[in-house]
């Protein structure tokens, strides 16, 4: 495993809180931590750092993306506007959350042809973040099964040319594969890392929710 932290004019901003070194030596224990219970890890997985992408969330102040088995990177708020013992606890969850996604891709490739796939993808990043690494993440919890199944079939015609996503469509993506995840766990007594290793196609399955 290779932690790069990149160059950037945004680390002048990094707070004193903690040093570049400090945070690339908690990068590597966290995600030592997510190999020793989430097998099939790469050995070669690069995880790159970079402050102030795109993707920093609203909640969290941190972000990050999953490319393939050996690629995902981090990227967060370097002014640490929500605290230090906040930006370990949502580096720890985002490390968890997308360390999963990339043994997912080693199992089915990244699809940007299917709703459901990326759906499925995220839901066993956000059960496996909350079950192992103990996320607290109350905006991706889901809602009753009337209405998870209603956004089940929105996001299963999503394919469809034409389709329109409606207001909340990432939030529920979340949430929807969350459902579909304990759903099939409980169906089928796999755990959520088994279900990491399935095609989509068989986690909708055991999910019984067509």
């Amino acid at each position: 495993m290779n932690v790069v932290l990149l160059e950037s004019k945004y680390w002048k901003d990094l707070s004193g809180d903690i040093a570049k070194a400090d945070l690339k030596y908690y990068i590597e224990t966290v995600a030592n931590d997510v190999v020793e219970v989430l097998p099939d890890v790469s050995p070669h997985l690069n995880i790159i750092v970079l402050p102030n992408l795109s993707h920093v969330t609203e909640e969290m102040k941190v972000g990050g993306s999953a490319y393939a088995p050996e690629l995902m990177d981090l990227t967060f708020d370097p002014t640490l506007p929500l605290g230090l013992d906040k930006f370990k606890e949502y580096i720890k969850d985002t490390l968890y959350h997308e360390i999963n996604h990339t043994v997912r891709y080693h199992y089915e490739p990244m699809s940007r042809s299917s709703e459901l796939f990326w759906v499925v993808s995220e839901g066993l990043g956000v059960v496996f973040e909350r079950d192992y690494g103990k996320a607290n993440h109350t905006w991706k919890e889901y809602a009753d099964d009337k209405t998870m199944h209603e956004w089940y079939e929105k996001f299963k015609n999503a394919d469809n040319p034409g389709f329109n996503r409606p207001e909340g469509w990432i939030g529920w993506a979340y949430k929807t594969g969350a459902w579909l995840v304990d759903r099939a766990v409980k169906n089928s007594g796999k755990t959520v890392i088994e279900l990491t290793k399935m095609p989509t196609k068989e986690i909708i399955q055991l999910a019984e929710v067509d």
